[in-house]
């Protein structure tokens, strides 16, 4: 296995979801604590938040499933929204007029924005190329290789996309997953 192909194998471990990463996450959607999640999914706690704190497509399924569950309750806040007006359109010189007007109050508004695992990686690609230090300094062969054209030196968005999937695969505990697989 080459260190593209290694790398390559990150990437898809930090996007894609094991069955376990999946049981977690309709536990939490459906409620659960992290821990009470975990349970569920046969796995640690602490595996569970790191997954919610580290790993770009578990943050991304598990906003996905939270923004349907809004979407729905949002549905759900229009139609007693509606039902609230059409009280509040008969009831206006009635004395409950101001128990309508607090349901109307007590219904946010949603905006769920979507968002996806590439998206997470690509944020976080970003805050760690404007945070990153300088590349190390050149060495006269890289510097021959670059003025002649043959460089195989990675850029700095390479590098910080590099560093970000690095990052994110250990802090979320996938890279001994892709290690195993060679």
């Amino acid at each position: 296995m080459t260190h593209a192909d290694s790398f390559d194998d990150l990437r898809i471990a930090l996007i894609e979801l094991t069955p376990s990463q999946q049981v977690a996450i309709e536990a939490l959607v459906a409620g659960a604590t992290h821990a009470e999640a975990a349970t569920a999914a046969g796995v640690a706690r602490e595996s569970v938040s790191r997954w919610s704190g580290h790993h770009p497509g578990f943050q991304a399924t598990l906003h996905m499933y939270r923004a349907a569950l809004a979407d729905e309750q949002a549905d759900l806040a229009r139609r007693i929204r509606g039902k609230a007006l059409a009280a509040i359109d008969q009831q206006l010189d009635d004395a409950s007029f101001a128990d309508s007007l607090a349901v109307i109050r007590a219904i946010p508004a949603t905006d769920s924005g979507l968002i996806d695992a590439d998206g997470i990686i690509c944020s976080q690609t970003r805050i760690t190329r404007e945070t990153q230090l300088p590349p190390p300094p050149l060495s006269m062969n890289e510097s021959l290789a670059i003025l002649g054209g043959t460089s195989d030196r990675e850029s700095d968005d390479e590098r910080a996309e590099r560093t970000t999937i690095i990052r994110l695969a250990d802090a979320s505990g996938v890279a001994g997953h892709c290690e195993g697989q060679g």
